[in-house]
């Protein structure tokens, strides 16, 4: 059985250590000459440096042969510059040094979105909202989006100096000095209590403090009185493996099988089935997990093995694809690539890896195209897929769960119901796409913040359940829009209405209470989790008996 501390192996976008640091790499072997073809390379770039018409950079060169090199095998082996390897890798270690805040660039400005809880920002009384005008004594109006990094973040202990304006008070700029620090940066987005019982954790990437942040949410919920759990994995990428396996085993009790994988014969690659230990969190109580088709890699091993262990009930769409497992190996000149080395696999057999034979283009190109028609607005796997068998003349491979459900392989996870998405009507999508809500609830704020702020102070729960636009508030978006150059629609925009508002009223709230406002609010209108309640029953029975209906409820033929 493998521990939690012992897992090094990478999957997704991420970077890592590479499991052969510090390791002599060999070939091992094959049909081609080795020596001969690497002689072959530098034939050709010392001829090309030497006799070019034009004076070349041989590091351009030698990066653009790595990348030809990596693009020949599959579509997640990558290369990395030291530069792009650093960046990468803070994304996933779980902290950076800086001053706290999540920003957006709005119009010409930098407007906080939100206020790291405990970070330096924080203490000093920086608030979500605020718009920052000034950083150490120059103008930051009209800065570009990729400049701003360079100048909020830092080393621990250097200051900055930030000048902002607040909607509340625009007439009086606030100047504040802000000593950088360390900060997390959290990979569980929201934990709250989507009624008295339901519990609802987001998982944005799985990075090196995924595990202990789920564990204090769930630890929070519990607390709150959850009896049943979402967890949602959507637009999930993925990440370092060890917490995917340490996620799901807060879910399982001891010696479940998690993922197996299994690489080259020979290559160096030791092949590894991951079992769960005993001690979970939340081991026995229903839970449904939410995927859809850019949940990938660490989010399938996860949806994985919940659907293959009967633990979980699986909704929404089929998921990415990514089950390939990578490792990084770092170059001389720091530099690195990552690179495949074996596969992923459920504990039922399924390969969670799609095809990619047609190239990288058709390989991500195939995601953001595929359709899948279901008959009813919510439709169980086994109704899909035979609707599906039915207009294309394919079958689907069938694997089992281990209580004997039938689960669908082919590539990704395949979830045991599908929803139907709500679509938009072309008035919302013009004024979401073109921004169009963001500036009016930043414009609408500045005239009401006070207001907001007076009647709801941190009661995001309040705010969720009492406000809402007035008609005259909508008709003022309206008319703005217009004047934005999307003429009204009005039975455009009556069909998505409520939508429209919801959505306005999130962005409300993220720019009072920040990211939790913003889901808190949005989340419970959620048309895929709305539909989820609805088959908490089937969750129940399978946390129960290991089937999606109670035996006494099971009909005979």
């Amino acid at each position: 059985m493998m521990t939690r501390g012992r897992l090094v192996s990478l999957s997704g976008a991420v970077l890592g250590l590479g499991i052969l640091v510090g390791m002599q790499i060999r070939p091992t072997g094959g049909g081609d000459s080795y020596i001969q073809q690497i002689q072959k390379f530098n034939e050709v770039l010392s001829l090309t440096s030497q006799r070019y018409v034009e004076k070349v950079e041989t590091s351009k060169l030698v990066t653009a042969a790595i990348e030809g090199l990596l693009d020949e095998l599959d579509p997640h082996s990558v290369y990395f510059s030291a530069d792009e390897r650093s960046g990468e890798a803070e994304r996933f270690r779980g902290a950076f040094e800086g001053i706290g805040i999540g920003y957006e660039v709005v119009k010409d400005t930098i407007q906080v979105v939100q206020v790291i809880p405990g970070g330096p920002s924080s203490a000093i009384g920086l608030q979500t909202g605020d718009r920052i005008v000034s950083i150490d004594d120059s103008s930051a109006i009209g800065i570009k989006r990729d400049a701003v990094p360079g100048k909020l973040k830092g080393p621990k202990g250097t200051k900055v100096r930030i000048t902002v304006v607040r909607p509340s008070d625009r007439n009086r700029p606030l100047d504040f000095t802000i000593v950088r620090d360390k900060i997390p940066l959290y990979s569980v987005d929201t934990g709250f209590m989507l009624d008295d019982v339901t519990g609802y954790v987001k998982i944005n990437r799985f990075s090196a403090t995924t595990t202990s942040e789920l564990q204090k949410k769930l630890t929070d919920l519990k607390a709150a009185g959850m009896q049943r759990l979402v967890l949602d994995l959507r637009g999930n990428p993925g990440g370092y493996l060890d917490q995917a396996f340490t996620v799901s085993d807060e879910f399982l009790d001891a010696g479940k099988k998690i993922v197996f994988t299994r690489g080259r014969p020979g290559a160096m690659n030791d092949d590894k089935d991951l079992l769960s230990t005993a001690g979970g969190l939340w081991e026995k109580q229903p839970l449904v997990v939410l995927i859809d088709r850019n949940s990938a890699s660490a989010s399938e091993i996860v949806a994985g093995a919940m659907q293959d262990q009967d633990r979980a009930l699986i909704v929404g769409e089929t998921s990415f694809g990514k089950g390939l497992v990578q490792n990084e190996f770092p170059l001389s000149d720091g530099s690195a690539i990552r690179l495949t080395v074996a596969r992923y696999y459920t504990p039922s057999g399924r390969l969670i890896q799609r095809p990619y034979e047609d190239g990288r283009d058709k390989y991500y190109q195939q995601v953001l195209s595929r359709t899948e028609t279901i008959p009813e607005r919510i439709a169980s796997a086994e109704e899909v897929v035979k609707h599906a068998s039915a207009q294309a003349d394919t079958t689907v491979e069938e694997f089992h769960t281990k209580a004997g459900r039938a689960v669908y392989g082919g590539g990704g996870i395949t979830p045991d119901f599908f929803i139907k998405r709500d679509t938009l009507g072309i008035y919302a999508v013009k004024v979401f796409s073109k921004g169009y809500l963001l500036d009016w609830s930043r414009s609408w704020l500045e005239r009401n913040d006070r207001t907001v702020r007076a009647k709801y102070g941190s009661d995001i729960k309040r705010f969720e359940r009492e406000f809402n636009f007035s008609a005259a508030d909508l008709q003022a978006f309206v008319a703005y829009a217009a004047e934005q150059g999307v003429p009204a629609d009005p039975t455009s925009f009556a069909r998505d209405e409520k939508r429209i508002a919801t959505n306005l009223k999130a962005l409300v709230a993220r720019a009072v209470w920040g990211e939790d406002g913003l889901y808190q609010t949005i989340e419970p209108t959620d048309d895929v989790v709305v539909a989820a309640l609805t088959l908490f029953p089937k969750a129940e029975s399978l946390s129960r008996y290991g089937v999606l209906t109670p035996p006494r409820q099971r009909t005979r033929n």
